[in-house]
């Protein structure tokens, strides 16, 4: 027979102003230590039961039976009962700012047998639960692939439709999430990196530039792989920036019918650069214009 071991720890800082004494009661008999941290409460359990007793519920007086979170505790009596006590706390004044209670914990066991050790998470806010295994990873990551897939499909709709600066930067981010992501940088198998696998590998950027009679027109950039925080960089208010869709990054004769050129981030930041120090010394060499 396997030998299994739990151990808690409630990742967010409790006042202890919160903690009224019926929740003390609740919580010890369930297996939780409450740890005085300054004007706070650590919590955490080890092996704990989870679990409000019947045992336990009969040897209350009847000044605390009346409280309404002891007579939710009877009616669920021996079954886990850390969710609701963890909601109650939540209810408290001192708490408003506190949008969750988040725990940490870990099993083990004598025993090396598959599902036998790991871990969960769980984040309890006011009105729900959130709660993830460690096995979950692997469903995640079973339901990664096509997800990704749908993410380039939502981005080449929305690059053609997104029209207010706030579409634009969801793409934007999208975009980032889909060329930052381990799938798409080394491939299901881990093999060679897909460079084509993102949905805007290339932006395009439209920045001033100059003629030989030193008067200005629009300067356009297309920009390889660039990151969120260079995309950031490279559109400044008055400068256009927009990912390409699959249509126009497709093949050589789009790019060269499209007349523009390739760069990379760093390059198309220093083009960016040079072109408004340009812009900077023709407005001041002819300030009255």
């Amino acid at each position: 027979m396997a030998d299994a071991h739990e151990t808690i720890t409630v990742m967010t800082d409790i006042p202890a102003a919160a903690i009224q004494s019926h929740h003390r009661l609740l919580l010890e008999e369930m297996g939780f230590t409450l740890e005085e941290s300054g004007d706070n409460y650590y919590l955490y359990a080890i092996d704990p039961s989870l679990i409000v007793s019947s045992e336990f519920l009969n040897t209350l007086d009847d000044s605390v039976v009346a409280i309404p979170l002891i007579a939710e505790a009877r009616k669920c009596a021996d079954d886990e009962f850390i969710e609701s006590v963890l909601k109650d706390i939540l209810k408290s004044p001192i708490m408003a700012d506190t949008p969750h209670i988040d725990l940490m914990a870990s099993y083990r066991s004598n025993k090396a047998r598959p599902g036998e050790h790991g871990g969960w998470a769980a984040r309890i806010a006011r009105h729900d639960v959130q709660y993830m295994n460690t096995a979950d990873a692997f469903r995640e990551w079973d339901s990664e692939p096509q997800r990704i897939k749908d993410i380039e499909a939502v981005c080449d709709l929305a690059n053609r439709t997104a029209a207010t600066a706030a579409e634009k930067e969801a793409v934007a981010r999208l975009s980032d999430y889909v060329v930052n992501h381990p799938l798409v940088e080394y491939g299901e198998e881990g093999g060679e990196p897909d460079e084509h696998h993102a949905p805007y590998p290339v932006w395009e950027v439209q920045l001033p530039g100059f003629v030989g009679d030193g008067s200005t027109e629009q300067l356009i950039l297309w920009v390889e792989s660039p990151t969120s925080e260079e995309i950031d960089v490279l559109m400044p208010e008055g400068t256009a920036v927009r990912p390409l869709d699959n249509a126009l990054r497709e093949g050589t004769e789009a790019r060269r019918s499209a007349g523009v050129d390739f760069f990379l981030p760093e390059e198309a930041m220093q083009l960016r650069s040079k072109a408004y120090e340009l812009l900077r010394q023709t407005a001041t060499a002819n300030p009255g214009e």
